[in-house]
């Protein structure tokens, strides 16, 4: 995916702890931040390939637990 565009987001906590997610799904990406959606991708074919992330600008930045996963989509049983 591109740099995602600079500027800030209300989802992004200034001097705290933020949760970073990418929920890939064919050739769609979604960008999410403590659980809300910032930035939306639709690459046209199958996404695959190298995983990153890039800080960049002034600041102090500090990335832990970073994990790649894969996990099959569920579905809630009916429940009739």
């Amino acid at each position: 995916l591109e740099l995602v565009s600079k500027g800030t987001n209300p989802a992004i906590q200034v001097a705290s702890v933020n949760r970073l997610a990418v929920e890939l799904d064919g050739s769609s990406a979604k960008l999410l931040v403590n659980g809300q959606q910032v930035y939306a991708h639709e690459a046209g074919a199958p996404l695959s390939g190298r995983v990153g992330i890039v800080a960049v600008d002034k600041g102090a930045y500090s990335f832990d637990d970073f994990t790649v996963s894969t996990s099959a989509k569920t579905t809630s049983p009916d429940k009739r």
